[in-house]
């Protein structure tokens, strides 16, 4: 029986070998098709010709193509094996396209330690680093501290409430609060915005310098409370802790205004307090009757989320730019400013790697010595980025270890810096740049975009698109970039 089960383990490591080779060979010819066309990085395949020629010429191919392609995906037979093109340049075995994709697609999320869209949706948080407390907190590892600040978010169509809606948060008032006459919580700063808090020892639902709509009992005072306030069909519900305390009939159209956490954006405030996991959905009602809290962070794309961990603080001076991006609404401007995540442990290579990015950067970097892209700011840290007119993987304060021609400049370029068994790759637009063998181990440390934390910046140029993956490597042969942004 063992004898048997030897045999046939080898047979099916014989097939996944004959598999790869022919999947490899279609991919091969597909990279060459992308590369007479100069279409790489954007992943069209007008040039049919190309394509179709270099397809004809893959050895083991029983179905030549002979008439001009027109749909997506070609299916074409090599060695014996299925293999579907796609229009954006994947290749894969038809009968192995859901879990071949899926357990990459796990791979990525389980080794995921950032990912940055630069959307205008999440980047007006403007929470200080000083205000995040790691002693108290609910969920994760930190909360926001109110004491007289005032945290905004200016994206304002957002805050603007004309149907059904979902406001929901933990909080830990102080009594204290119930002796001013205001203590906001959450308030869209605008004649008749959504205002939510403390009035007068009450907590009310009411129109900013309008009316109150709802009047309750305050929620306990100096404990870790969850409100929730909802509407549904012109009713408005409010919960602690998941019961409900009041309803009234509602359908006020609540205007667009910037929103204030703590503040009602002007001189009042909510004072020695604590506010974790807030949660606003616009047009979606999550409760109207009694439900089960729960003590698990939300996902941000479930609408607009705030964690308040601390590892998620950042300090940034970069602005965003609308007009000049590579993905969704906006990119990261870089020019002498810089970008800095206070996570420290998920900056710590060891093993394999992926970090890719785009960037449009300016000529004028090549004159620097240092101009650095993406680099952990502790001694041995990876820095990457140009270094003496090259694009250089080194370690922070210590050596280079892979010196290169810099990518093209003044046009957006996808790069991409991998790390599979011992060797490090680097590819522009999918194109392998280089390897070195390189087990170095990179020291964790807080990670900066765009400068090397000493006053050594990038200038004119933009940054979009920004992944690191710790653990697995993407990439260790030519690619097809992809045309869309990563959705998880």
């Amino acid at each position: 029986m063992e004898k048997i089960g030897i045999i046939l383990r080898a047979k099916e490591a014989k097939q996944k070998t004959q598999e790869n080779n022919a999947t490899e060979k279609v991919e091969i010819a597909v990279i060459s098709s992308y590369n007479q066309m100069g279409e790489l990085q954007y992943g069209n395949l007008e040039d049919k010709y190309s394509l179709e020629n270099n397809i004809n010429a893959i050895e083991g191919l029983l179905n030549p193509i002979t008439k001009e392609i027109e749909n997506f995906p070609v299916i074409i037979v090599v060695d014996g094996y299925s293999i579907n093109i796609e229009k954006d340049g994947r290749v894969y075995l038809s009968n192995n396209i859901d879990k071949k994709e899926e357990d990459t697609r796990q791979k990525e999320k389980e080794s995921l330690a950032l990912l940055e869209h630069f959307e205008t949706k999440y980047e007006n948080e403007n929470v200080d680093i000083n205000y995040i407390s790691t002693e108290c907190k609910k969920i994760g590892n930190g909360s926001l501290y109110l004491n007289g600040i005032a945290i905004k978010n200016t994206n304002r169509s957002e805050f603007k409430f004309l149907n059904d809606f979902t406001i929901d948060y933990w909080i830990k008032e102080s009594a204290e609060n119930l002796d001013k006459v205001w203590a906001p919580q959450i308030v869209s700063a605008t004649t008749n915005g959504i205002w939510i808090g403390l009035h007068s020892g009450q907590f009310v639902v009411r129109g900013y310098g309008k009316e109150n709509y709802l009047v309750l009992n305050p929620p306990t005072m100096d404990e870790w409370v969850h409100v929730a306030v909802t509407r549904k069909s012109g009713i408005i519900y409010v919960f602690y802790n998941g019961v409900i305390q009041g309803t009234v009939n509602n359908s006020v159209d609540f205007q667009s205004g910037d929103l204030f956490i703590g503040s009602d954006g002007g001189v009042e405030y909510t004072i020695n307090s604590y506010i974790d996991e807030l949660r606003i959905l616009n047009g979606e009602c999550k409760y109207i009757s009694n439900f089960e809290t729960s003590t698990e962070e939300y996902d941000k794309t479930s609408g607009i989320v705030y964690h308040f961990n601390y590892d998620e603080v950042k300090e940034d001076n970069a602005e965003l730019s609308m007009t000049d991006k590579k993905f969704g609404n906006a990119s990261k401007f870089f020019n002498n400013t810089y970008l800095k995540y206070n996570k420290k442990n998920e900056f710590g290579f060891s093993n394999d790697f992926t970090i890719d990015y785009w960037i449009k950067e300016s000529a004028e970097n090549r004159k620097k010595k240092n101009a650095g892209h993406i680099v952990v700011t502790t001694k041995n840290g990876i820095w990457i980025g140009l270094y003496s007119e090259k694009f250089v993987v080194r370690s922070y304060g210590e050596e280079n270890y892979l010196e290169l021609d810099p990518p093209p400049i003044d046009e957006w370029v996808h790069i991409a810096i991998t790390r599979k068994n011992g060797i490090i790759y680097v590819f522009y637009n999918g194109i392998l740049q280089g390897t070195v063998n390189n087990t170095f181990n990179f020291q964790a440390g807080e990670l900066t975009v765009g400068s090397d934390g000493q006053e050594l910046h990038i200038t004119n140029s933009y940054i979009d698109e920004l992944r690191i993956l710790n653990g697995y490597a993407n990439w260790t042969k030519n690619f097809i970039v992809s045309t869309k942004a990563y959705d998880y």
